[in-house]
C-alpha cells in the first residue's frame, strides 16, 4: 500500500483534528471572501476577508497562548466485548500555571472499528494544580486486537 505524501496528511490532520467546525468554517469564508475578493476592489469584499483573517488570527494568537499544560491518569481494561461499552474514570490535572479553558480529550485517529462515544465532553475550566475526572467510553464494533493511538488533550478556547 502506498502511503500518503506528507502535506495531504498533515492537511488531514489540520482538518480533522486541529480545527473545529467553527474553524473549518472560518477558513472556507476566508477561502472564498479572498476569491471573491480578489477580482475586483469595486466591490468592498476584500473588507470581508479582512475582517475574517484579522478574526481568525487574533484567534489563533489566543488560542496559542493560553495552551494549557493537562496530565492525565488512569487506565482502560485489557479486553472487551463487542458491541459492549468499555468505560475508564480518567483524572485529568492542569499542571500548568495558568488557568485551563474548554478543555477535552480525544484521540486523533481511532481504529475504524472504534468509536468514542464521549468526546465532545468539555471541562469550562480547571486552575493551576486542580484535577477533574473525566469519563472515557469506548466502544468497538468488530473483533480483533486494538492498538490504540495517544489520547490527546486540546483545548478549543477561544470561541471553540
Amino acid at each position: 500500500m502506498k502511503s500518503r505524501p506528507y502535506v495531504f496528511r498533515y492537511l488531514r490532520y489540520l482538518l480533522g483534528f486541529k480545527l473545529t467546525p467553527a474553524g473549518r468554517w472560518m477558513l472556507a469564508a476566508i477561502a472564498f471572501t479572498g476569491v471573491a475578493g480578489s477580482v475586483t476592489i469595486d466591490i468592498p469584499v476584500y473588507q470581508v476577508f479582512l475582517a475574517c483573517v484579522s478574526l481568525y488570527t487574533t484567534t489563533w494568537l489566543a488560542g496559542l497562548m493560553s495552551r494549557p499544560r493537562v496530565s492525565i491518569a488512569g487506565a482502560l481494561p485489557e479486553r472487551a466485548v463487542v458491541g459492549e461499552v468499555v468505560s475508564a474514570g480518567l483524572t485529568m490535572t492542569n499542571v500548568g500555571r495558568h488557568e485551563a479553558w474548554d478543555v477535552m480529550l480525544a484521540f486523533r485517529e481511532l481504529p475504524k472499528a472504534m468509536e468514542h462515544l464521549d468526546g465532545d465532553l468539555v471541562v469550562p475550566d480547571l486552575a493551576p494544580g486542580e484535577a477533574a475526572e473525566v469519563p472515557l467510553r469506548l466502544r468497538a464494533s468488530r473483533r480483533g486486537l486494538y492498538e490504540l493511538p495517544d489520547l490527546r488533550v486540546h483545548s478549543t478556547f477561544p470561541f471553540n
